[in-house]
């Protein structure tokens, strides 16, 4: 509760006496492998890491799949959630941990609450909105005052849809005639699967409400703005003319929602910002098309196979606008190619626990994955991965 006496602050010596720039806990797990394979590939470059999780032999195994001898590649940590003992052992010597263990459901906290103790900035994948809640409620006042940064759903779930939707109501501001008053977001073209971890985290999420959406779960992760600041008029289906397209709202919504509005009330504190999530038909038409394809008898595979991974794509498109006399718009367009659940996340959220180690976050406490580094700074990061061969940036 608010009672809590708030920890000590971190000190330059605690971020100094770490050995190792990024964890990947969770390694062994399907994405967590895919991002050990990035890393492996793309930071043969002075960087310190370690893959980590409960059996010491399966991580040995990801070590010699990945092609590393003897004594060479990543640490090897073992740890279990369970065990707060052995968590506290591998974040002292983390930098960043990035976790792949989800369902974040099953004593993800345990993990948070290490990385808070022992000034270990964390990140994550969930997809699982009442936990973030909890996790917002529970950590968020002790890791701003340690100095620590928690950022969740830096995958397709939420960080396409945040940092477009950041980037592009930043740029509008830019001319100082003040905030956007709507943001709105649309996948163009969403060719992604699902693995069977993503599912069974989405069925805990959905038996503790995760896809309820309402005025309170909207503004879940958005305590500090007023009650009068905040928009919510339900979900909208239809003709949109930002886009010139037949639109429905976008399945994920409940889960990116929350993100977006919690980067848009602290970058614009005292604006009331309406925001939308959306898919077009035709999008949504293609991808149960593409996805039908590598399913069978209608059963869709345990993970989505290299074909589909390499075959799928993303295009994102946020458009900021503001009415009134000084009535504007921005846009701002991000295409990633490969599978964006497992290909792009596993990538995105690889260089963005680096960046994090490396260049430390803009700020602490709870933030989103936009606030982390700024959405620019960001998009420049996901547009320099495998030399700009995965994402790219647009502008009007």
């Amino acid at each position: 509760g608010s009672e809590a006496v708030l920890p000590e602050p971190c000190t330059p010596s605690d971020f100094a006496a770490k050995d190792i720039d990024v964890v990947l806990f969770g390694a062994t797990g399907f994405t967590g492998s895919l991002a050990a394979e990035y890393l492996a590939r793309a930071h043969a470059d002075g960087l310190s890491w370690a893959i980590a999780g409960r059996n010491a032999t399966e991580l040995e195994g990801l070590k010699t799949w990945l092609g590393f001898a003897e004594g060479a590649g990543p640490t090897v940590l073992v740890a279990d959630l369970q065990d707060q003992d052995s968590l506290r052992a591998m974040t002292r010597r983390a930098r960043t941990i990035v976790t792949y263990a989800g369902p974040y459901e099953n004593s993800g906290e345990n993990l948070i609450q290490a990385s808070v103790d022992t000034c270990t900035h964390y990140a994550d994948l969930t997809g699982e909105p009442p936990w973030r809640a909890r996790v917002f409620d529970r950590f968020h006042a002790a890791a701003k005052q340690r100095g620590v940064a928690i950022v969740c759903s830096i995958g397709l779930d939420s960080l396409p849809a945040d940092v477009t939707a950041a980037s592009a109501a930043q740029a509008l501001a830019a001319d100082t005639f003040g905030p956007p008053s709507d943001v709105t977001v649309l996948f163009s073209e969403l060719l992604a699967m699902t693995s069977a971890g993503t599912r069974a985290s989405g069925r805990e999420s959905a038996a503790e409400g995760g896809m309820v959406m309402n005025a309170d779960t909207a503004y879940a992760l958005a305590p500090e703005l007023p009650h009068e600041l905040r928009v919510w008029d339900g979900l909208h289906a239809g003709y949109d003319a930002n886009f010139s397209v037949v639109e429905v709202p976008y399945p994920m919504v409940f889960i990116d929602g929350p993100v977006v509005r919690r980067s848009l009330s602290l970058m614009f504190p005292e604006a009331a910002v309406r925001f939308s999530e959306e898919i077009s038909m035709p999008a949504l038409q293609e991808m149960m098309r593409w996805a039908g394809q590598y399913s069978s008898g209608g059963v869709m595979p345990s993970n989505p196979p290299p074909e589909a991974r390499k075959n799928g794509r993303m295009t994102v498109n946020a458009v900021a606008a503001r009415g009134g006399p000084h009535a504007t718009q921005k846009r701002v367009r991000l295409t990633c190619s490969g599978d964006p659940g497992y290909s792009g996340t596993s990538r995105w959220s690889s260089a963005f626990a680096v960046a994090l180690a490396r260049d430390g976050p803009r700020s602490a406490g709870f933030l989103t994955p936009s606030l982390a580094f700024g959405p620019d700074a960001l998009l420049k990061m996901l547009t320099s991965i495998d030399g700009g061969s995965l994402c790219s940036v647009s502008r009007a």
